[in-house]
């Protein structure tokens, strides 16, 4: 199908063959190669088709006589499902082609010229994913965003604390007026919780009461918080001389840590409730002798003298 292509402009041509570069249907590239949309009105009819909405859904809003931006707020309209009202053409079309050889006629050659465009507001992709901890930085999803200068605003950049998800506005002022974008931010948790026993390995005797929950250490979680409470494991061992026992603990997002503890039984193999047999030794039993003790008289020490009363 040729669209037309023979009466239109080199960026009206662009969008015809970046529609066919995108895999749009004949149907679609159809919808919006007309020659009487502008550049922009065609480009943004494409953006449509390209996110994914049918032909006859985006079919009021092709409308030669609907500016720019009041085809963008007519297509969020109809993606949201609602019918808007759809201004109807102000000249009946004898009118326009009157209009239209008078304005050939009586204006100077350089005016023909092809007017400048207004540059379009394109954002990198309808919706974002971001993982809890990662910052958002706005001006990275607008394509080429230095040429629009202060006549962009952005919106607010955070850090994603939370599973959650944001819808955030573009703004571009026009000399026709201003162009909107919404951006949705899709804020999701896939890190798993930190699970951490406090050993990995431990020696038991068959008959000792065992716990599972007393090995464990710490259990958190970069969103939830503490989760120990939460630690699943089993009290339950086996009849073998060495066993691990798994330790699982999922997060609220479905994030699960998993950590192993080996268990080993010292007595394994002996009967419960018998003592091993003393060795008996064939040697005679020592015969004991206290040593002799030795007396050493203490030193005599003279006594003072003691001096005469006064009288």
């Amino acid at each position: 199908m040729n669209f037309g292509s023979g009466t239109m402009t080199l960026l009206q041509k662009e969008e015809v063959r970046l529609g066919k570069a995108e895999d749009l249907s004949e149907e679609a590239i159809a919808l919006y190669a007309d020659p009487h949309l502008n550049y922009l009105q065609m480009n943004r009819l494409r953006t449509a088709l390209k996110e994914g909405m049918e032909p006859e859904v985006l079919r009021p809003a092709a409308k030669p006589w609907i500016p720019v931006w009041h085809m963008e707020e007519l297509i969020e309209e109809l993606k949201a499902g609602n019918m808007p009202e759809i201004p109807r053409r102000p000249f009946p079309l004898r009118r326009v082609l009157f209009f239209a050889a008078v304005f050939l006629l009586v204006l100077p050659l350089p005016l023909l010229a092809e007017p400048e465009e207004e540059p379009m507001l394109e954002l990198t992709a309808p919706e974002v994913k971001l993982a809890c901890g990662m910052p958002f930085h706005p001006r990275s999803y607008v394509r080429n965003a230095e040429q629009y200068g202060d006549e962009l605003i952005l919106p607010d950049a955070f850090t994603a604390e939370r599973p959650e998800t944001r819808l955030v506005q573009y703004q571009l002022k026009g000399k026709n007026g201003d162009i909107r974008k919404n951006l949705r931010i899709r804020v999701v948790d896939e890190t798993p919780p930190e699970l951490k026993l406090n050993t990995e390995k431990t020696e038991l005797l068959k008959e000792t009461p065992f716990s599972c929950q007393s090995y464990v250490f710490h259990a958190v979680d970069a969103v939830d918080g503490d989760l120990r409470a939460d630690v699943h494991c089993s009290d339950v061992l086996q009849d073998q001389e060495t066993q691990t026992v798994e330790y699982t603990v999922t997060d609220r997002a479905g994030n699960t840590a998993r950590t192993m503890l080996t268990v080993h039984f010292a007595d394994y193999g002996e009967t419960i409730g018998t003592s091993r047999p003393e060795p008996v030794s064939s040697a005679p039993a020592p015969v004991y002798r206290p040593a002799p003790v030795s007396v050493t008289p203490a030193p005599q020490t003279a006594l003072p003298e003691i001096e005469p009363l006064l009288s």
